[in-house]
């Protein structure tokens, strides 16, 4: 049966249980028999007024070996799991593992993506003032030493933003699009 959601979050709320125990200490638990389980006091009536009498579950793990969630099998009748369903769980919670990494992996890159392109959005618009700044300096001072400084330092700028979009280049967009190549120089930005 599916077990209904005030059911799933009185669980959670107590911290008790089958899954919570699983949880808290990392180790497959199995309650054979949910009326006289002592982790289920208190709240026993739940599951058995939805007419299962059984529940055991199995720790989700990380590769770094820490618990990801449960995966929790619940049973019309007093039973211990067959070792064919073990293993069966077994599989299936290490595929859930690989899958919420694998998610999380996706999450942690696309953020890196989104706040390295507005690092480089930050650039190009510091590198284009440079650039403007240099040109004023030159316009209005006529002055060698301010414009060679002022040149040296944008174009040093742009070198290390080239760089940079070299390596944003490497990691896809949040929707997977390829980014078009974007080359600077100390007076102005290029995109092709």
């Amino acid at each position: 049966p599916v077990v209904a959601g005030d059911y799933r979050s009185h669980l959670i709320a107590e911290g008790v249980g089958t899954c919570a125990e699983a949880a808290a200490t990392g180790r497959v638990v199995v309650t054979s028999d949910l009326a006289t389980a002592p982790s289920w006091e208190g709240f026993r009536h739940l599951p058995l007024a939805l007419g299962l009498h059984a529940a055991w579950s199995m720790p989700i793990k990380g590769a770094d070996g820490g618990v990801l969630g449960t995966f929790g099998t619940y049973f019309p009748d007093a039973r211990e799991p067959a070792r064919a369903e073990r293993d069966l769980v077994a599989v299936v919670s290490r595929t859930a593992a690989l899958a919420i990494e694998h998610d999380r992996a996706i999450k942690s890159l696309q953020a890196s993506a989104r706040a390295q392109r507005e690092m480089l959005a930050r650039e190009r618009e510091n590198a284009r003032l440079l650039a403007r700044v240099a040109e004023a300096a030159r316009t209005i001072h006529g002055c060698a030493t301010v414009d060679s400084v002022l040149r040296a330092t944008a174009e040093a700028s742009c070198h290390i933003l080239e760089a940079q979009v070299a390596t944003a280049s490497l990691t896809p967009d949040d929707d997977g699009a390829d980014r078009k190549s974007t080359r600077l120089n100390s007076s102005h930005v290029t995109t092709s």
